[in-house]
């Protein structure tokens, strides 16, 4: 149930013409943003055990010393870690090395292989997330 102030102002949107969509029109303590749990009251950020447990093992699996992936692989792993600094910041060491990896690539199946640099990298990333339930902004 949305509040009165929100449905007066959804309102007044649609006499003016102004388009929303009712899926966007969310309300309550805790959001669902991106993938996340956010509640802008407290200030924090959650991402769910599942989620969390489920980029774990993706890192887990993606990490294999002499393993070889393909640039498409690297862009998924790439993808999941900069999804998940939204939640847990500290990550941005362990994309480095992926990054450096990666530059400059453009065959989406050529193969790259993993050294130990980028298997202790991302390991250190799947601990990380592992560890990090919540973000939560401060400000001075």
């Amino acid at each position: 149930m949305l509040p009165s102030d929100m449905v007066a102002l959804l309102l007044l949107w649609d006499k003016l013409g102004i388009p929303h969509e009712k899926k966007k029109q969310i309300f309550g303590k805790t959001l669902l943003i991106i993938g996340f749990d956010v509640n802008p009251n407290l200030m924090k950020i959650l991402l769910k055990e599942e989620s969390r447990m489920e980029l774990v093992h993706e890192l887990q699996e993606f990490a294999k010393y002499k393993w070889k992936w393909s640039l498409k692989d690297f862009k998924h792993i790439t993808g999941s870690l900069n999804w998940a600094l939204n939640v847990c910041p500290l990550l941005h060491p362990g994309l480095s090395v992926v990054y450096a990896k990666t530059k400059g690539k453009t065959n989406s199946k050529g193969m790259l292989w993993l050294n130990h640099s980028m298997v202790d990298e991302i390991l250190w990333a799947a601990v990380m997330v592992k560890h990090s339930v919540t973000y939560q902004w401060s400000f001075l």
